[in-house]
């Protein structure tokens, strides 16, 4: 499009004026000037689009934090077996926080959050195995 003003300007150099296109000019630069504005005004809502779509696809990830967190107890009642499964458990959040693409990773904090307050008031588990992972949860 700036090609195109830039070739009128060599053509307004080297034709006769009869020829001339200097009356055209100003409507072909108002016209560029509107579709460089709609283009800004585009990439705008396509890049708020494409961060809500990566953050409601953050979401979907609720179901394997709830099967993770709230669905899961250590194998026996030892402190070791309790301190490996929450080794497991920390590597899973771990990796999951740390393959956010940048859009969702606030999201997927939030319910990390969310699940860690629940984990507060579950009575599934032993207290002492309950306090361990919301504390995990909480200080990612």
């Amino acid at each position: 499009t700036t090609r195109l003003v830039l070739a009128s300007l060599d053509w307004e150099k080297e034709q006769p004026k009869k020829y001339s296109l200097y009356p055209a000019l100003g409507d072909i630069a108002s016209l560029i000037k509107r579709w460089r504005e709609l283009e800004i005004q585009f990439w705008s809502q396509a890049l708020d689009h494409r961060a809500q779509t990566l953050a409601a696809a953050a979401h979907r990830s609720w179901f394997h934090l709830y099967g993770l967190l709230m669905c899961t107890s250590p194998p026996n009642s030892t402190p070791d077996s309790e301190s490996s499964f929450l080794a497991e458990i920390l590597a899973s959040l771990h990796d999951f926080l740390h393959t956010s693409p940048i859009a969702q990773f606030s999201t997927r904090l939030e319910l990390l959050t969310t699940f860690s307050s629940q984990l507060r008031g579950d009575r599934r588990h032993s207290k002492s195995f309950r306090s361990r992972l919301s504390f995990l949860v909480a200080n990612l």
